[in-house]
């Protein structure tokens, strides 16, 4: 598993509530293509689902994306 900052913060930010990218990208530091790309990569894996909705993307955290992320929390010492 990948425990970055980038991915942390996507997960993180997508499990208290649903996101668009637009959205990550005016509350992180990262650029909107690394972003994007990141998002895509994690829904690879199948942490996320992803779903275009005209001009913007919509991001749901999946059971295996929240299990992540509770990894990543501990991982980090949060927990």
């Amino acid at each position: 598993m990948i425990v970055d900052e980038i991915s942390y913060n996507i997960l993180r930010l997508v499990s208290f509530n649903n996101a668009d990218i637009s959205r990550l990208f005016k509350t992180t530091k990262y650029s909107y293509a690394t972003i994007l790309n990141r998002v895509k990569a994690l829904e690879r894996m199948g942490f996320l689902k992803l779903e275009r909705d005209g001009r913007k993307y919509n991001i749901e955290l999946t059971e295996k994306g929240k299990k992540a992320f509770e990894c990543m929390r501990f991982l980090r010492g949060e927990i």
